[in-house]
């Protein structure tokens, strides 16, 4: 039973957080949060400061770290409190499944369950006999279930714990092989996608107390299959996927920058490619080497690489030879970290070059009768020096002010059939898109997702999609080491200072660092930490606060430092690569509507909820209600904020809810009835007001209240 358990167990895990998926939104790309104050909660002895939880990316990697190296207590303060409920109540659902069948497990089960407040008297589940969550449907219990424990982080540490003792075998590698990709950041929500392995799931973040935090939303969570040893949960419309598909290869680690020349850096891209009535194969496995790709089962693509071709190439990039190559082979190369791949067919979609980068189509996808869909670019940079790559690791779209090094990737226009506008640009002005490529030793891989609209039956093609990547290498470096690893110690160079804010380490294993700087941008400072034998130390994620010329950085490293050092490029040169994509073909263009709608409805609101009951299911409390859409477009998706009020109409707390579903969730002009679990409504409630939030259109267009 314990091998079951821990099979089970895991998987739902890193499911739930690390990509949570549901079975009942074929179409939906990611779910918006009201932009509220949620409530804060009371002082609890498990949330631990020293968290780097300054920016949603520095806690999806503090978070994926703890796990990783088995600090329950720790990933677990990377959750919203409600978060921490649901994932206490997974745990206790699986390990009580344990204890009913396992009388050897059962007495330190009902133990470390009463030592959290948690039992009979609690009203939670209790060992003994199959718990009542298995006899109706589990996903509606989790939340109910964890609520009660009093210190959800100290009690997921002491079930870990538990469970390890008594023979559990917890495979967590796949913690380290998720990524966050697509972050998009308004106010104090974030959402972005969790890419591991063949699934893309979406992540929400939410910003407590200028703390980001990870929250999975309720209808992420579903068990269906949790009791049975092929749990297998998905979300997203169904692709098909082959063996590259599969395929997964560990990021390196970038090492410290060097300073590099323009003209080093033009030699290590730049190529010459010559072949006359030779065969191809040699060529693209060579180009590839170069590259850091190493060829996946290119013995099913013998007979091509087997083909005589005549080229003559100067001054271009191996990327360029590599599709230059295979378009003359009749094959299509598939780029992934370390891995080339190829399919039988030229590529359908163009290609655009620049300096040392590739720009392709990933995937586009119609949303007929909509006049709407959905575009992934991609981003290749490869045979550049590792110091290239380490400016790349972080991408965003944020305009940035002259001078700044930070790396971007701006989309500056999409138009289709006779000069239409297709871009759906962020409602917000302060909104952007964080993007986290893929890296090796000698290439990147990015990836950005646009939202399109105007898709009507006039626009037969995308004419043109315009890009501008900016980046900068370091020229010159200036390397800085703190004599003392203590909080306060101090380095001075010139106009520069650099503090030691803070220095802390968990137990001699890992070590958290901030520093404080002085007369440098946060954008030209890197901070490294190195173990006794010289070697870097990897870090897990960072942040930090910053005006101008002063502010501080913050590092979790998964080691504790020997040596500390900061990095900071004394001079750079700066590139702009323009990169545009000609005469993309729609192949749906027919059934698209003549024109777009514009949004019309009656009365304040395009929506109106009303409610209708609290009742009970499953031993849940659950609000039905209804809503209608008086608008002329069919909805999406929908976020609102309940207020519970109880017997004399006093507001008693607030709290937000997003429902997600197919494109046509709820049709223009339709009222459908809906259910939402209220796992936090105060026991006193009788009425609950619905308030319109947000809408998403099933045409990408959103309307969000005023």
């Amino acid at each position: 039973m314990q091998i079951t358990r821990s099979r089970i167990l895991t998987s739902f895990l890193l499911l739930t957080v690390l990509g949570c998926s549901s079975q009942e939104a074929p179409e939906q790309k990611q779910v918006n949060l009201p932009d509220v104050e949620k409530p804060v909660a009371e002082a609890a002895p498990q949330e631990d400061l020293s968290l780097d939880l300054s920016k949603p990316e520095a806690t999806f990697a503090t978070f994926k770290t703890n796990i990783h190296e088995g600090k329950w207590k720790a990933g677990a303060n990377c959750l919203t409190e409600e978060s921490q409920a649901s994932l206490c109540g997974v745990m206790i659902f699986m390990s009580s499944l344990t204890a009913a069948f396992d009388p050897e497990s059962k007495e330190g089960f009902e133990a470390l369950m009463k030592k959290h407040g948690a039992g009979p008297d609690a009203e939670s589940p209790f060992p003994g006999s199959a718990p009542p969550a298995a006899e109706g449907s589990p996903q509606n219990m989790m939340r109910m279930l964890g609520s009660a424990i009093k210190n959800k982080p100290a009690f997921l540490e002491d079930l870990m714990a538990w469970m390890s003792e008594s023979g559990g075998n917890f495979d967590l590698g796949k913690v380290t092989d998720a990524k966050l990709e697509e972050l998009k950041i308004e106010g104090d929500k974030a959402t972005a996608f969790v890419v591991n392995d063949d699934k893309r799931n979406p992540i929400e973040f939410q910003r407590l107390n200028e703390r980001w935090k990870i929250h999975l939303p309720d209808e992420l969570f579903n068990m269906e299959n949790a009791t049975g040893d092929q749990a297998e949960m998905q979300f997203g419309e169904m692709q098909d996927f082959d063996d590259f598909d599969f395929e997964y290869a560990e990021p390196d680690v970038i090492p410290p920058m060097e300073a590099l020349t323009a003209e080093e850096y033009k030699k290590a891209w730049q190529v010459d490619a010559s072949l006359d009535n030779q065969p191809a194969g040699e060529l693209i496995k060579t180009m590839a080497e170069d590259c850091g790709f190493e060829l996946f089962e290119a013995e099913k693509f013998s007979e091509a690489f087997s083909k005589p071709i005549t080229l003559n190439l100067e001054g271009v990039s191996r990327l360029q030879v590599i599709e230059s190559v295979c378009e003359q082979i009749g094959i299509t190369p598939r780029y992934k970290l370390k891995l080339l791949g190829f399919k039988e067919g030229k590529r359908e979609t163009p290609v655009a070059f620049s300096g040392p980068f590739l720009m392709l189509v990933e995937s586009l996808k119609e949303y007929p009768p909509y006049a709407a869909g959905d575009l992934k670019l991609q981003l290749i940079v490869a045979g550049v020096p590792s110091t290239v790559i380490g400016k790349l690791q972080e991408v965003t779209d944020q305009s940035t002010e002259e001078g700044n090094l930070k790396s971007t990737w701006n989309i500056d226009a999409i138009t289709g059939t006779g000069d239409t506008d297709l871009r759906i640009k962020p409602e917000s002005e302060n909104s952007y898109s964080m993007m986290m490529p893929q890296v090796s030793l000698q290439h990147a891989i990015i990836d950005s997702s646009i939202s399109l609209g105007n898709l009507v039956r006039s626009v037969t093609q995308i004419e043109s999609i315009s890009t501008t990547f900016n980046y900068s290498i370091p020229t010159e470096i200036l390397s800085l080491t703190f004599d003392k690893l203590e909080k306060g110690a101090v380095i001075e160079e010139g106009e520069i200072k650099l503090t030691l804010k803070q220095y802390q380490t968990n137990g001699g294993q890992d070590a958290n660092v901030t520093v404080e700087f002085m007369g440098i941008s946060n954008d030209k400072l890197t901070i490294l930490a190195f173990d006794a034998d010289g070697n870097l130390i990897e870090s897990s994620g960072g942040g930090g606060f910053w005006t101008g010329e002063k502010g501080t950085q913050n590092e979790y490293f998964q080691e504790v430092p020997s040596t500390l050092k900061v990095q900071i490029i004394a001079g750079s040169e700066s590139f702009h690569e323009s990169l545009t994509l000609a005469n993309l073909p729609l192949t749906q263009f027919e059934k698209m509507p003549e024109q777009v709608q514009a949004l019309e409805f009656s009365g304040k609101f395009p929506v109106t909820y009303e409610f209708l009951s609290i009742d009970e299911d499953n031993g849940n409390k659950v609000v039905r209600y209804k809503i209608t859409n008086h608008s002329n477009k069919d909805i999406s998706t929908f976020s609102v904020m309940n207020d519970y009020l109880d017997a004399n109409d006093k507001k008693l707390k607030d709290f937000p809810h997003t429902h997600s579903g197919q494109r046509n969730l709820v049709p223009a002009g339709e009222t459908l009835e809906f259910e939402m679990t209220a796992f936090f409504m105060p026991e006193e409630t009788t009425k609950v007001v619905i308030n319109p939030w947000t809408v998403n259109f099933a045409d990408n267009t959103k309307w969000e209240k005023e």
